[in-house]
């Protein structure tokens, strides 16, 4: 890494599209390569967090903005933090990254792809009623208009999507090579 400030990439997408995948291939990139990187999950920062939230659109929106103070912090203590999370609400993520300054990374496939991949059978339950707001079904997710980063991760392969946002950690100077990705 050549850069020693923070700087928070937030992966954004529906169920199953792919952010936790290329994430977590960013952030090992990155590891090997001696940068300070953490990886939020938002489904472990749920789990782990001492007052757990349901899914309602408030408990969403709460959930959003804890996520998104740990990751200023981690920023602001010139971390590169690497944030997966569904964060379904546009206007909340747009308040969210302008106080916090993240470069928004959309993990963008089709919703029957999502579905297909169904790893946890999250969408099958949903489907048959067993899920209520379940984002994409019954509650919806608002993709960005302007994302930093467009990844097309349902015809992109996870090594093209990890490759690109390596691209642009390169062409901002935050690393210098993309190789072995």
């Amino acid at each position: 890494m050549r850069n020693n400030k923070g700087i928070i990439l937030w992966f954004t997408g529906l169920p199953a599209a792919g952010k936790t995948t290329v994430a977590t291939r960013v952030y090992q990139h990155l590891k090997r390569r001696g940068a300070n990187v953490q990886l939020l999950d938002g489904d472990v920062l749920r789990k782990m967090h001492p007052q757990p939230l349901g899914y309602s659109r408030e408990e969403r929106i709460s959930h959003v903005n804890r996520v998104g103070n740990a990751a200023l912090k981690l920023k602001e203590e010139g971390e590169v933090c690497i944030v997966a999370i569904i964060a379904p609400y546009r206007e909340v993520r747009d308040v969210v990254f302008q106080r916090i300054g993240a470069v928004e990374i959309f993990a963008d496939a089709a919703l029957e792809v999502c579905i297909a991949r169904d790893p946890k059978g999250l969408y099958a339950r949903a489907l048959k009623g067993e899920i209520l707001n379940f984002t994409g079904i019954g509650d919806p997710y608002d993709p960005p208009l302007t994302p930093v980063i467009h990844l097309r991760t349902d015809i992109e392969s996870p090594e093209e999507s990890t490759r690109r946002v390596l691209e642009y950690l390169l062409d901002q100077g935050w690393i210098d090579t993309v190789e072995g990705c």
